[in-house]
């Protein structure tokens, strides 16, 4: 009877050891969490998951206990919030983010406080907290400057010409400057002492447009073979394959019309000019009217454009936007995976497949002088 048992006791440990490597090696995250003020209704996560398709999962709460799982490759900051928006504003009460990463994660919140959330089972997570404490109190003096400059704005509202508030606003976003680049310093020193942590990846792409491509590249060349691999890895890595001097990369997708397209195809044909949009970035859709100008000036003399946007679960409204922009003229694609961050940018590669221009803005002063540096008038 013992033997038998011995044996049963076997077989349990060795089912559950295989169902726990399965679910090592499929990299599945499993996220517990309690609401505390708020019993029913919805919860909202979102993330990328290891096949790089972003998920938008939904949780029902009970008793205000919620629970989401799937699959992850890295660490990625996802969002978590109550607000059924898919244009969610960060600052919003009921919003925060979660280092998920393969591993039992849970968290507590309170509602209308989730930025006070206390999260166990993530290690990129306790990295966060920790660099945020450090930081907190290096930049203490900054919460009294971003009240004022808040009740300031506030002001502004009502009086939007008034001279006085105004010359105040400006002279109070001032006394951000010298907080903003002690922030870099401490970003910058984390990131070179921390090349294998996934945060350092994360610092670093929200510090691209602060830094030379040079740094860039030191900053990404310390980074280990994983944390390279992750989203804001990868991220890093196109900015360096999008920057001037770069050949471009290739892609191939379907577009509008159901065509495939390829940067490649194009080669030692024409000048091919990338505009990165999306159907809620304003910004982007505001200077269609001019690139609609430039399409009819220089298509003739080489120009293709090609319309890539970061829209993957808006295909009606991305079609829609299209039309209403009459942006139809020329290629459009879906193509997350090209990673240009941010929105609006402007790539013009040569017909030898090289990058000579970019912008990342939607001031096309210099995109027009280097148009007709190339075309003439």
């Amino acid at each position: 009877m013992k033997i038998l048992k011995i044996y049963i006791y076997i077989i349990i440990y060795s089912v559950n050891t295989l169902f726990a490597q399965v679910d090592q090696k499929v990299n599945k995250f499993f996220l517990t969490g309690e609401l505390i003020g708020k019993d029913t209704g919805n919860i909202y996560l979102g993330y990328f998951n290891s096949e790089e398709k972003y998920i938008r999962d939904t949780a029902k709460l009970n008793n205000g206990k919620f629970f989401f799982k799937g699959i992850i490759n890295y660490a990625y900051a996802a969002s978590l919030t109550t607000v059924n928006k898919k244009k969610i504003d960060v600052s919003d009460v009921n919003y925060t983010e979660v280092f998920l990463e393969p591993s039992v994660i849970k968290i507590s919140l309170l509602v209308n406080d989730f930025k006070h959330a206390i999260v166990t089972g993530s290690k990129t997570q306790n990295e966060f907290n920790e660099f945020k404490k450090i930081k907190e109190i290096i930049l203490k003096d900054k919460k009294q400057i971003e009240i004022d400059y808040s009740k300031i704005l506030d002001s502004l509202k009502e009086n939007k010409t008034d001279k006085e508030l105004l010359n105040k606003a400006v002279l109070t976003y001032k006394k951000f400057i010298p907080f903003n680049e002690k922030g870099k310093i401490i970003d910058f020193k984390y990131i070179s002492s921390h090349p294998k942590s996934y945060l350092s990846a994360y610092l670093l792409m929200y510090n691209l447009s602060r830094l030379s491509l040079d740094s860039i590249k030191l900053f990404y060349k310390r980074f280990s073979i994983p944390v390279r691999s992750c989203f804001y890895g990868k991220e890093v890595e196109y900015k360096i394959e999008g920057s001037d001097g770069s050949y471009a990369k290739d892609f191939k997708a379907i577009d509008l019309n159901k065509d495939t397209i390829s940067i490649s195809g194009f080669k030692t044909k024409s000048y091919v000019l990338l505009d990165f949009w999306a159907t809620y970035c304003g910004y982007c859709r505001s200077s269609n009217s001019h690139l609609i100008e430039l399409y009819h000036l220089y298509h003739s003399k080489g120009l293709e454009i090609i319309g890539i946007a970061d829209d993957d679960e808006r295909i009606d409204l991305w079609k829609q936007a299209i039309i209403e922009d009459k942006t139809n003229i020329w290629y459009q694609v879906i193509n997350r995976k090209y990673g240009i961050n941010p929105i609006p940018t402007i790539i013009l590669i040569d017909k030898s497949g090289q990058i000579i221009f970019r912008n990342e803005n939607n001031n096309h002063l210099f995109l027009d002088r280097k148009l007709k540096e190339i075309f003439g008038e």
